[in-house]
């Protein structure tokens, strides 16, 4: 029988970083274990109301802070920010909460997102339980099939306003192979192509995060432990007992060179954790034939340009829209009466009356997407977005429309293309179906209790 030892949960970001994990946690209090959850200040209310400890992490206001900054999203900087002004400041409160947790007692069982990694650094310190939760698979590298990469540029690891002669010049090249970064924000290598091709492209990824994070690291160098200096997210960011995939193997099918003791499971269905859809939202629902949503992230700000290029599309298409964001701002005045703005309502029940989505490929959203069985249209900028993005496509279920390229006429034709294509319906519904199929919630617990039963030290064995 398992003993009902406590568990902490850490987790902060965006709804997609955070809900996840929050999942976890009400199925283990469901469970019987005595479990705390800490995250960004944002979610306080929302760990409440699950009547679960919420324990704070982060400053107040920092990450309203950083969606906020015009460059949080961005296709060439927005990997830098985020690095600098989430993950980087983040290490040390982190590995102070998850340190003083299990000073006081040694028993509890610690459950972490891989962008916490305080505590990891903390489990370097004085060895705990550990279990990594990794939502995005851009972060398991391969070269058997790599994942797809965001784009940057060179001069970002040296934090200058001005690239150098020799990184202007790589970037130069870049842009001339690849294109700009507006029109085509991945990094694409199938598993066929040539092995330098891809072990360059690791490398490079590798040298910019490690060169990005190494100033935050330096500030906790006087540490009872040896903190690495290379492949951070790469390597060292993994418990050395065992990291969860949230996701299937059909959408990222694991590899053999993926980092060891790696085992996937399925999306967490996250309806009961959304709010009920508003009285506003099901009446325009009931008034018309299902519509198209636009949404291009829970928290992303500065989209202005995305939302009138998605009312001037529907305009033309006369399709009925639904536009999600939170910033009011971003949606232009005076909306006709076929297109409603909502600043949040939840996507499971509002997807599953939709037609078709057009969004930024985040993790979340491409999981209520799939689980409604509608087509996808994706504009990806940076962070796993591009990954997850091209994933869809191959399963058949997408189109990308890169940022740069997104006009009404591209896509009113993507749009339209998507909805009228056999192939595409039969994937969506084959895809729902065996997503309805399953226990997502009973097989996710079995893998985390896997992990409880285990002896310390003892490592997971296998996918």
């Amino acid at each position: 029988m398992t003993d009902k030892q406590p568990f902490l949960l850490v987790a902060f970001g965006s709804y997609g970083d955070v809900l996840p994990c929050l999942c976890l946690a009400q199925l283990l209090a469901r469970a019987g274990f005595p479990v705390s959850f800490a995250a960004n200040p944002e979610f306080a209310a929302v760990v409440e109301g699950l009547g679960m400890p919420y324990v704070p992490v982060g400053e107040p206001g920092m990450w309203e802070e950083f969606c906020r900054d015009p460059r949080a999203w961005d296709t060439v900087y927005g990997l830098q920010c985020y690095l600098h002004r989430v993950i980087g400041p983040m290490v040390g409160p982190v590995y102070r909460l998850v340190s003083r947790t299990v000073e006081q007692n040694p028993h509890t069982r610690v459950i972490a997102s891989l962008l916490a990694l305080g505590a990891r650094v903390a489990h370097d310190v004085r060895p705990f339980r550990l279990l990594t939760v990794n939502p995005y698979p851009v972060f398991f590298q391969s070269l058997r099939r790599p994942p797809v990469l965001p784009r940057c540029t060179l001069h970002n690891i040296a934090k200058r306003s001005s690239p150098s002669r020799l990184e202007a010049l790589g970037d130069s090249l870049v842009n001339r192979l690849l294109g700009s970064a507006a029109h085509n924000p991945r990094i694409v290598f199938s598993k066929n192509a040539a092995s330098w091709k891809k072990r360059l492209a690791q490398y490079t990824s590798n040298r910019v995060v490690d060169a990005l994070m190494r100033p935050v690291l330096a500030g906790l160098g006087r540490l009872d432990c040896r903190l690495p200096r290379r492949r951070l997210f790469a390597e060292y960011a993994f418990s050395p007992e065992m990291t969860l995939g949230l996701f299937p193997d059909w959408f990222a099918p694991a590899q053999p060179d993926w980092p060891p003791h790696v085992v996937l499971s399925t999306f967490p269905e996250l309806g009961a954790l959304r709010r009920p859809p508003s009285a506003r939202l099901e009446a325009f629902l009931a008034a018309g034939p299902p519509p198209v949503v636009f949404t291009f992230g829970s928290h992303k700000r500065h989209s202005a340009d995305l939302f009138a290029t998605a009312l001037a599309t529907v305009k033309r298409t006369g399709q009925r829209a639904v536009l999600l964001t939170q910033s009011d701002q971003d949606i232009p005045n005076d909306l006709p009466p076929q297109v409603l703005h909502a600043r949040f309502e939840p996507l499971p029940y509002l997807l599953r009356r939709a037609s078709l989505v057009v969004h930024h490929a985040g993790i979340g959203t491409c999981a209520d997407a799939l689980r409604a069985g509608i087509p996808q249209i994706l504009v990806p900028f940076t962070y796993d977005q591009p990954d997850n993005a091209t994933r869809l496509v191959r399963l058949g279920v997408g189109r990308i429309v890169p940022v740069g390229l997104l006009t009404p006429d591209r896509l009113a034709r993507d749009m339209e293309a998507a909805l009228a294509a056999p192939d595409v319906a039969r994937a969506c519904q084959d895809l729902a179906a065996r997503l309805a199929a399953e226990d997502s919630d009973g097989l996710l617990l079995e893998k985390v209790l896997e992990w409880v039963e285990r002896q310390p030290g003892e490592q997971a064995q296998g996918r």
